[in-house]
């Protein structure tokens, strides 16, 4: 990892820290409703060259009665940079990066493994057949 890299890092994770814990804070989550409405983060990962975090920000859709998953990401060389959604698959796990960090892959949904380049709007790709 360059040098450059680990301040954008560090700021960008404490700023992701920081925010989850003022929107905890600031939430009854003693009221079941506003516990079931919080967005969680997980599935976090660092770009083999450390330039760029990809996580998955997760919440419930009451209204269609199911879980939706948004995949993010944040250029660590930027100061100050905000995440951008790169994809929406609904529902997605295991998000890994190629070894070359030219792509993202992830479980979707209907099991099948997706890939997708690593920018907003990009097409998401299916690895696998439904078999």
């Amino acid at each position: 990892m360059n040098k450059l890299a680990r301040p954008g890092l560090f700021l960008s994770l404490a700023s992701l820290v920081s925010l989850l814990s003022l929107v905890s804070s600031a939430a009854d989550l003693a009221d079941p409703q506003t516990f079931l409405s919080q967005t969680a983060y997980d599935e976090i990962r660092l770009s083999p060259d450390g330039s760029k975090l990809a996580f998955i920000a997760r919440r419930n859709d009451f209204e269609h009665d199911r879980e939706v998953s948004t995949l993010w990401l944040i250029d660590l060389t930027r100061s100050g940079a905000r995440p951008l959604r790169i994809a929406e698959p609904g529902s997605g796990s295991g998000l890994r990066w190629s070894p070359d960090g030219r792509s993202i892959s992830y479980l979707a949904a209907d099991l099948q493994l997706v890939s997708l380049e690593p920018k907003p709007g990009a097409t998401p790709r299916r690895l696998t057949d439904p078999a």
